[in-house]
């Protein structure tokens, strides 16, 4: 690669808005208070963002593609999205 393919590079970057700041923050504030807002109603799929959790889990099965193997049972899921929608739970968890 050539010194001017490099500085060629370098300049068209440089049009890229790069960086934090207050303007560019402002103007993605709607869409970051609407992923708030479906994060807090389905913090399950904020944990399978996170992991990059994109298979439905079969129970026993191992996928070779996912180091973490991390799934959240369906009843977990459940759980999770009450505690998380309501101020106070009733739950009861019998040891048997």
């Amino acid at each position: 690669m050539s010194l001017e393919n490099i500085l060629d590079l370098s300049e068209s970057r440089k049009e890229l808005k790069q960086g934090l700041s207050e303007e560019r923050l402002k103007e993605q504030l709607p869409a970051l208070r609407d992923l708030v807002a479906f994060y807090r109603e389905y913090p399950d799929y904020l944990v399978d963002a996170m992991l990059h959790n994109d298979e439905e889990f079969k129970p026993g099965e191992i996928n070779p593609h996912n180091p973490n193997n991390f799934h959240f049972y369906f009843y977990q899921r459940i759980f999770l999205r009450v505690v998380m929608r309501h101020r106070y739970v009733y739950a009861t968890f019998p040891r048997a």
